[in-house]
């Protein structure tokens, strides 16, 4: 997914560390209903 992750700026990073922890939280919360 992320080529170049070095081009990232720590606000971007950041940003995306946020999304796939909700995507993983959303993920998971819908196995365990």
């Amino acid at each position: 997914m992320l080529s170049c992750p070095l081009t990232l700026t720590p606000k971007e990073s950041g940003n995306i560390v946020l999304m796939l922890m909700i995507r993983f939280g959303a993920t998971t919360s819908y196995q365990s209903v």
